[in-house]
């Protein structure tokens, strides 16, 4: 797994070929094709590329709010992204929509760090 870094400043033709490497990472070890395309449509939104960067848990009350949002779902309205890290890389992206504004907690926050962990260990 390579990680990819797509700087702010980058012009559009820049940025997709950074995604386009970072897309060519994902799928290069990963056989399922369900986790390859899960994986593809997390790294091509918005908030996931600034995920992939900071390597932390986001939560975006409101994705109408939220600068360059990509709705992969139009009913969505809140969302949480996190990392799934294994031996320090990135390896895989959880992102879970709701259609409802603001709908994740802290025990989301905590179950859902959890699923992370295992997912990790697979």
């Amino acid at each position: 797994m390579h990680r990819i870094d797509i700087p702010s400043t980058a012009d559009k033709e820049q940025k997709f070929k950074a995604l386009l490497l970072q897309i060519e990472s994902l799928v290069s070890s990963e056989p399922d094709l369900i986790t390859n395309l899960s994986n593809i449509a997390a790294a091509i939104k918005e908030g996931c590329g600034y995920f992939w960067e900071h390597r932390k848990m986001i939560v975006v009350p409101d994705v109408e709010k939220y600068p360059g949002h990509i709705a992969c779902n139009a009913a969505s309205k809140s969302e949480i992204v996190l990392p799934v890290v294994k031996n320090g890389e990135v390896i895989r992206i959880l992102d879970v929509d709701s259609e409802v504004l603001d709908d994740f907690d802290q025990v989301d926050q905590w179950l859902l760090r959890a699923v992370v962990e295992i997912v990790s260990r697979i």
